[in-house]
């Protein structure tokens, strides 16, 4: 491993700590990717399985498409999961999102995006997004044997209005804020089947700088083949101010497959 090729590795192994350890905040960020097709897609499904002293099922499936064209780049991405156990729903959760990016050249850019997700689990009745921002990049290429080693990094910082609905019937509270939304993106492609990235993800209401959340990203991908490839990823939740009875912070380790096409 060359000299920069180490230092890269130590910048990620920092950044992997920093998420690891709650000063991070990741969600599609995480998803993004460096695409030269001009039309691409996939659709994915996970199932996990567990009997004996606990019996549950867990199903995750999700699908995307990617637009890419000249100094345009665009993405729609959906996810749903749901958990039974003894018949009972103990995890219900999904989110579209929809961005585009404006290359100003190309390490920066402009970016634009709308989002509507829920989640059962922390009382998330719907959440509703629509914001942008700025883009800085920052690019390096090296080599490991015969291999190009690309390592790459962004911040992001934009502003967004949130609209939240939180619990249900007579309990129900709704809000209505701008908040900050930041991140730092970390990605090295080590060679033309393995890769890895760390994200770190801030959001915070200006008004009230207790009200924020942070999530965490981190994750390895290995192509088995042309089409198919190995997934695993650590993702990290913390609000720090969650509706009442729901956890500050949540942690989920994730091992799965995709299909590309």
């Amino acid at each position: 491993m060359t000299r920069s090729c180490k230092r890269i590795f130590f910048c990620f192994i920092a950044v992997l700590f920093i998420c690891q350890n709650g000063f991070a905040q990741v969600n599609i960020e995480a998803l993004r990717k460096n695409i030269d097709a001009e039309w691409s897609g996939n659709v994915k499904a996970d199932v996990s399985y567990n009997s004996g002293n606990t019996e549950f099922l867990k199903i995750k499936t999700g699908a995307r498409i990617d637009y890419n064209k000249s100094c345009y780049n665009a993405f729609l991405i959906g996810n749903y999961q749901r958990g039974l156990q003894a018949k009972r729903v103990f995890l219900n959760k999904g989110f579209l999102h929809l961005r585009l990016t404006r290359k100003l050249n190309d390490q920066h850019g402009v970016e634009a995006f709308v989002q509507k997700a829920f989640n059962d689990f922390i009382d998330l009745n719907n959440r509703e997004l629509i914001g942008g921002g700025v883009r800085l990049g920052y690019f390096h290429s090296d080599t490991l044997g015969n291999h190009p080693a690309k390592f790459r990094l962004f911040l992001g910082v934009g502003l967004m209005y949130e609209h939240e609905s939180l619990g249900m019937g007579a309990t129900a509270n709704e809000t209505n804020l701008l908040r900050s939304t930041n991140y730092l993106s970390l990605r090295w492609q080590i060679d033309s089947r393995l890769s890895v990235n760390s994200i770190s993800y801030y959001q915070v209401a200006p008004e009230s700088t207790s009200d924020f959340r942070i999530l965490s990203n981190s994750g390895l991908e290995f192509n088995i083949s042309r089409i198919v490839a190995f997934r695993t990823s650590l993702n990290f939740r913390f609000d720090n101010e969650p509706p009442a009875g729901v956890e500050k912070h949540d942690l989920e380790l994730t091992n799965g497959f995709a299909v590309k096409f």
